[in-house]
């Protein structure tokens, strides 16, 4: 439907060069959302056990346990992964490491892959 520039105002240029914004940026934001949605990644832990019965959807990881995540990477000595909501608890001498050049450190983090933030708790540093 076309409208005459003097009833709304709106040039048939504006239209187009805010319609080729919105398709410009819209793979950018798709992109965006995708890189947010990751996976928490496994790399290591000396034991992985897995008990439904204890707790349903959880992984539980003990020793020398090592985590990564977009430009994240998470030390601890044992934690909780959550693969259906993609959260972990981490315990016992928690270190992360934000695109190398963020460190945090504390006694017990919960980190959420979907947002990318952690609540640090207990003995928390910050450098």
């Amino acid at each position: 439907m076309f409208f005459p520039k003097e009833q709304y105002g709106i040039s048939l240029s504006k239209v187009f060069i805010i319609g080729l914004l919105m398709m410009v940026s819209l793979p950018v934001l798709l992109s965006a959302q995708n890189k947010s949605k990751k996976k928490i990644d496994i790399e290591n832990a000396d034991d992985l056990l897995y008990d439904e019965a204890v707790v349903k959807n959880a992984q539980r990881l003990i020793g020398n346990v090592l985590l990564t995540h977009n430009n994240m990477v998470m030390r601890c000595d044992s934690a909780w992964a959550y693969a259906n909501t993609n959260n972990v608890d981490a315990f016992g001498n928690v270190h992360i490491l934000s695109n190398d050049t963020l460190n945090l450190w504390a006694s017990r983090i919960h980190y959420n892959g979907d947002t990318g933030l952690a609540k640090a708790r207990k003995k928390v540093k910050l450098q």
